[in-house]
């Protein structure tokens, strides 16, 4: 059972009880995986929030009779300039990581790898929008030195496959801090990759962008201590930052991405 399967099983836990297979899996899984384990309090924590919440008394008069026809299945609900009706339809359950920033700041989708050039692979996780945004900025400060024969590929981690990193001559991973620990999805995408990719990618360049609530040390030591079981050779000190990325941090995440951009154009690494 992987990171993603698990996420899944403990959002639908929520619902429903586990069938007798599901629990052994998830339990075992959950024993040596503290990334999902930080996962399931963050489930157990809103689901107690939700319980506990008692909503105002409304003071609004009630909606006044509407002579609206009822609505056919599947048939979308109109609107005008003063409403507006939302369909709710199935709902995904998401690892936080998975989250969609609300500010928009995702990086853009890249344009297919070049066989002709040097791959920066930059994998990220982001939940508040916070490592979505160091992320851009580590991707436009190689992109600005894309001339020099690098191109650059930026992707969410449940977008990465074996194939992208095996064809990446760097990488930059990048996760927030979730309870002391990477993000889930960052930790599925090494899950998903670990055993097929062993002896071929011995020597990979690579570097850590932690975006930190406190601290960020422990995600930084676990992403580390993976990264000896795949050969992979660190080129820089990892970036961490804590709170809300501001200029002089974007700006580190910039230089990161260009020193990583020149020294592959220049055979450094």
């Amino acid at each position: 059972m992987n990171c993603k399967h698990a996420a899944w099983l403990m959002s639908l836990r929520q619902d429903r009880p586990l069938k007798l297979g599901e629990n052994l899996g998830l339990r075992l899984h959950l024993s040596y995986c503290p990334g999902c384990r930080a996962y399931r309090q963050q489930l157990d924590f809103l689901q107690r929030a939700c319980r506990a919440f008692t909503p105002p008394e409304s003071t609004e008069a009630p909606p006044a009779e509407s002579d609206t026809p009822p609505r056919a299945e599947g048939q979308s609900l109109p609107r005008n300039g003063s409403s507006r009706y939302v369909l709710l339809g199935r709902m995904d359950m998401t690892h936080p990581s998975e989250a969609i920033p609300p500010d928009g700041a995702m990086p853009p989708a890249a344009p297919a790898l070049s066989a002709d050039k040097k791959i920066l692979l930059i994998v990220y996780a982001s939940q508040t929008g916070r490592t979505a945004r160091l992320a851009q900025a580590v991707a436009d400060g190689a992109r600005a030195q894309q001339e020099i024969g690098v191109q650059v590929h930026c992707c969410q981690a449940p977008d990465a496959t074996l194939d992208t990193l095996l064809a990446a001559h760097a990488l930059v991973l990048a996760t927030p801090e979730n309870f002391g620990y990477m993000a889930g999805l960052l930790k599925d995408f090494l899950d998903r990759t670990y055993t097929p990719a062993q002896g071929r990618c011995q020597g990979l360049p690579y570097a850590i962008v932690v975006s930190a609530g406190n601290d960020g040390r422990g995600a930084m030591a676990a992403i580390e201590r993976i990264a000896i079981g795949y050969g992979w050779r660190s080129i820089s000190p990892a970036l961490r930052v804590v709170g809300e990325p501001d200029a002089a941090a974007l700006a580190q995440a910039s230089e990161l991405g260009a020193a990583l951009a020149s020294g592959l154009a220049c055979g450094v690494f």
